[in-house]
This record gives structure tokens, C-alpha cells and sequence, in this order.
């Protein structure tokens, strides 16, 4: 078995992996390994909302 400190990222797949977090202000990158090699980069974006809900609002419920 090869060990994690043999192996090298090629500088494109550490661009793309840069890219994609530095270009997150929320969110998340997922790195997939298949057979010790980077297959897949799934990228992830969180909108944060500013907007106030009153604490006796329940979606999905009949209440008012």
C-alpha cells in the first residue's frame, strides 16, 4: 500500500479545490476519493437570510 505521503494532488485538481473554496462565503466542498484518487469536487452554497420570524410562526402547523 502506498502511503498518503508518497502521493501527490496535481496542481490542476488543487486549483479547482482552491477555486471552489475561496469562492464560498457559506457552504461546503466535499472531496469523493475513488481507489486513493480524486474523482469528484461537489460544491455547496448556503444563502443566509435576514429576514425576522416572529417566534409564534410554525410552518406546516394549522396554528395561528
Amino acid at each position: 500500500m502506498e502511503s498518503a505521503v508518497s502521493k501527490t494532488i496535481p496542481s490542476y485538481l488543487l486549483e479547482e479545490i482552491t477555486k471552489a473554496i475561496t469562492s464560498k462565503d457559506y457552504g461546503s466542498v466535499e472531496i469523493y476519493i475513488e481507489s486513493g484518487k480524486i474523482v469528484q469536487i461537489t460544491e455547496r452554497t448556503i444563502r443566509k437570510t435576514t429576514t425576522k420570524f416572529s417566534s409564534d410562526i410554525r410552518f406546516g402547523s394549522n396554528k395561528k
